[in-house]
């Protein structure tokens, strides 16, 4: 196991370039293509796998227990550090749900440029004193921590954000966006849909049910 910071950053770095290149290929090559069938040689020469990949020190017990949740289930979202209206949007719906369910735990980043957000979600009936379980958080700046306790990822398809996704192996639901060059999130995306390691909803199809019925 890897335990020193400069090196699992490093690591991240590396899955992203080559999580990067592979997309780039990808559409040149048959789709049985995967990531994991590549190699990563470091300077001494140890040659790592995806699956030996340990970016995220923290536990998932220890990260749970440190962010104080209980048995059920974290579903973790985010749009990334300014935000994602339209994810916002179909967030604050399924907090709602949530809210009256109560069976998951959330943890959900909107981004310091969606001042409608909290409006959104108090209008689902939202009422923070009452749900506990479900944070709302402007800025997410314990991610580490956060995927590490998470049992369910939902985000944007950038490298890095899949990166993580994959080296700390958890299910997700990606909804690329679509203002990129060339669409590369949505390429990004399929690279893991096409291995069944991910569930995606492109930005144009996605609703607020939408989204709470894919998580449930």
């Amino acid at each position: 196991m890897l335990k020193n910071n400069k090196v699992n950053m490093a690591i991240a770095l590396v899955m992203a370039i080559v999580l990067w290149a592979y997309v780039l290929v990808s559409d040149n090559q048959a789709s049985t293509n995967t990531l994991r069938n590549i190699p990563i040689t470091f300077a001494n020469e140890e040659t790592l796998t995806e699956n030996d990949l340990v970016v995220l020190q923290a536990e998932r017990e220890a990260a749970r227990k440190a962010l104080n949740l209980d048995d059920r289930p974290l579903v973790l979202s985010f749009g990334g550090s300014l935000g994602a209206a339209a994810l916002n949007k179909a967030a604050a719906y399924m907090l709602g749900e949530s809210a009256k369910e109560k069976k998951y735990q959330h943890i959900h980043g909107y981004g310091q440029h969606d001042e409608k957000f909290l409006d959104e979600v108090h209008a689902a009936g939202v009422k923070e004193e009452e749900n506990p379980q479900i944070r709302m958080l402007e800025y997410i700046d314990n991610m580490p921590e956060c995927l590490a306790a998470a049992d369910l990822v939902i985000g944007r398809a950038g490298a890095i954000t899949l990166t993580e996704i994959e080296a700390t192996g958890k299910c997700s639901i990606l909804i690329p966006s679509p203002n990129v060059a060339e669409n590369h999130q949505f390429h990004n995306a399929m690279a893991l849909v096409n291995r069944d390691a991910a569930v995606m909803i492109e930005e144009k199809d996605l609703t607020g049910e939408k989204l709470w019925e894919t998580v449930n």
